[in-house]
Formats: C-alpha cells, sequence, structure tokens
C-alpha cells in the first residue's frame, strides 16, 4: 500500500490506533448501547472546469446519542479521478480532542479518519454534528461521473467502529456519499459559464426559430424530461425570476437529478 505522506500524522495515528485497540481489547464489536448511530457523508455536486482543477470538501457527520470516545472509520471512493488531498477539523465537534488522524491511501482511492479523547478531554458528545470535512480536488476536464463514498476497511486501523467512554465497542449504522460530476452547468445552454435570461433566449431560438443547439444538449435539459421542450424554457424563467429551484435539480435536494 502506498501511502500519501503529505496527508498522514505518524506518531498521532500510531498512537491513536494504540488506544483505541488497547481500551477495547480484541472482542468483537456489540450492538449500539442506545440508539442506533450513524455515520452519515454528504451528498455534493461539483462542476469539472476545462481549464483548472477545482478543490471541493464532502462533510462527515456523526449522530450518537451517546458519548463516543474513540471511533475510527475507513471510507473508499468508487473511482479513484479524485485527489483526496486532506480533512479539515476547522468545524468538528471533535476539534477540541487533542489525538486525531487521516491518512489517505493514493492507490486503492480510500482514508481512515479516526480519534481517541486523551487524558482529562470530553468525548464526543451526544447529538448530530459534523465530524469532519474532507478535501477533494476534481482535476480539469473531468467527466460527468457519480462517485460513491462507501464504508471500508482501511490499515492500519482497520475495522469501522465507535467507542463509547464506558469502553463498549460498535459498528454504528453508515450512509453512503454520492459525489455527482458534470462537466457542464446545467442551464447554461449558451456555454458562458452562467446562466441567465441570455439562456432563455437562446432555448427559445433553438425550439422555434431554427437555432442551435446547446452544447452540450443535455444542458439544456433543465426538467430532466427529455427531449428539450417548452416545459424547459418555463422552468428556467420560473428559476431566474422566482426562486424556482436549479436546474437539473427538479426535487430542490442540491444534487442533479439529471
Amino acid at each position: 500500500m502506498k501511502i500519501d505522506s503529505k496527508n498522514i500524522s505518524v506518531p498521532k495515528l500510531l498512537v491513536a490506533c494504540f488506544l483505541l485497540f488497547a481500551l477495547i481489547a480484541a472482542s468483537s464489536a456489540k450492538a449500539d448501547p442506545g440508539d442506533l448511530d450513524t455515520l452519515r457523508i454528504g451528498e455534493v455536486s461539483v462542476t469539472s472546469s476545462p481549464a483548472h482543477d477545482v478543490a471541493f470538501t464532502v462533510p462527515v457527520r456523526l449522530i450518537n446519542d451517546q458519548e463516543i470516545c474513540a471511533g475510527t472509520y475507513g471510507l473508499s471512493l468508487s473511482s479513484s479521478v479524485l485527489s483526496i488531498d486532506s480533512v479539515s477539523w476547522n468545524r468538528s465537534s471533535i476539534n477540541h480532542i487533542s489525538i486525531k488522524s487521516f491518512i489517505s491511501d493514493v492507490d486503492d482511492a480510500s482514508l481512515l479518519i479516526g480519534f481517541v479523547k486523551g487524558e482529562g478531554e470530553a468525548g464526543l458528545v451526544s447529538g448530530d454534528s459534523i465530524l469532519a470535512d474532507i478535501w477533494f480536488t476534481l482535476p480539469a476536464e473531468t467527466d460527468t461521473a457519480t462517485i460513491v463514498i462507501d464504508s471500508s476497511f482501511v490499515e492500519p486501523a482497520g475495522e469501522f467502529i465507535s467507542v463509547t467512554c464506558e469502553l463498549t465497542e460498535f459498528i454504528p449504522q453508515f450512509e453512503q456519499g454520492i459525489i455527482v460530476i458534470q462537466n457542464f452547468i446545467c442551464g447554461d445552454v449558451n456555454a458562458s459559464t452562467f446562466v441567465d435570461i441570455d439562456d432563455v433566449v437562446y432555448l427559445i431560438q433553438y425550439l422555434f426559430a431554427g437555432g442551435p443547439e446547446p452544447e452540450p444538449v443535455e444542458s439544456g435539459e433543465v426538467d430532466c424530461s427529455e427531449p428539450i421542450d417548452i416545459d424547459d424554457i418555463v422552468y428556467l424563467i420560473v428559476y431566474l425570476f422566482q426562486g424556482g429551484v436549479a436546474p437539473c435539480d427538479p426535487d430542490g435536494n442540491g444534487i442533479p437529478d439529471c
């Protein structure tokens, strides 16, 4: 396994792994002692650029009903097209914990987040909070794709586990993340890099005056129903002037549906 050295704090990682497994010994994971905890990876959409790389973040949230004093969470990506750059703890609910680590495997498109509270420190209190923000880089000219972030066995910590401050080890529920990559801006039918009234005019000319088709044609299918028709023009007008949902996102959840 080739480890990206810029993304690893070796002493902290080794200490974290040693303390974590010293606490839980070799016992198998037990059932969650309370309501089911959940590690939830965010869903994001990013548009690739023809000229430059694009940096973006994906949030990792932990919903827990008891104090957590240690955890190790391995994640893998369904594609290696992205660069896994770093983890930010700035918004993290464990920012106060001194022993926390992140590594990425550049060959395996995987990463590991881990933490163990130190002596005199509080653990992760119960609630719904951000554990970390993962930074990625999308290379220029990347084609449209959907990448899934799933739970995974990642060396050296291995298991996907949480540990309560009563030293109960358990496997939390997991909700996978999704990264939707588009190589065009939906609704930007004239390829101007933004959506405005000119795109509405462009669609009208395309449909009713023999004008050129959108580039790419998918950028004009703003309501996610093929083919391009008058409904797409109405959709854009509502979006631009009446606060409607974004193009290609008819359910309004921030993730493109087409």
